[in-house]
């Protein structure tokens, strides 16, 4: 394997690197710490320990062992995705063809998506156009009702 080859992994890659008994054993020894360091803080003032252990949940929950990771990132990219709707992120699948066939089917998509979003602003206003005349010929009926009955 060259330097290009070893540089292109990703931090997961070097993570399943790791034998699984230096990580069963550094889950264990976490835990451990994780119950003695709770322990003591509860036995000094329930609210310290309450913060140590809120605070070592939020570690723990972003331990690779159990999956924290990935959903972190899940959602990371989902809350990036809200604040930006239009900005998506663009990852390669290493295969040119079908990123194009990606990119052109999104577009597409993103235009149809256009196109029927206009369609429903267009309905809803003929609606609300089409209330409206009804709300005021309802009106003027009304008042000629109201003028007919009115004695002079």
């Amino acid at each position: 394997m060259n330097t290009a080859d070893t540089a292109d992994f990703t931090r997961h890659d070097r993570a399943d690197r790791i034998p699984i008994v230096v990580q069963i054993l550094s889950v264990i020894g976490f835990g451990v710490f994780s119950i003695v360091a709770v322990s003591l803080a509860f036995s000094e003032n329930w609210i310290a320990g309450l913060v140590v252990g809120v605070v070592l949940a939020a570690i723990w929950s972003g331990s690779r062992t159990f999956g924290g990771r990935n959903h972190v990132d899940q959602g990371t990219a989902h809350i990036m995705a809200q604040l930006k709707p239009g900005v998506r992120e663009e990852k390669s699948s290493g295969n040119s063809s079908f990123d194009a066939y990606k990119a052109e089917t999104l577009a597409r998509l993103e235009e149809e998506s256009r196109e029927f979003d206009d369609f429903l602003a267009r309905l809803r206003a003929a609606r609300d156009a089409s209330e409206f005349d009804q709300f005021m010929t309802d009106r003027a009926k009304a008042n000629q009702r109201d003028l007919k009955d009115k004695p002079e």
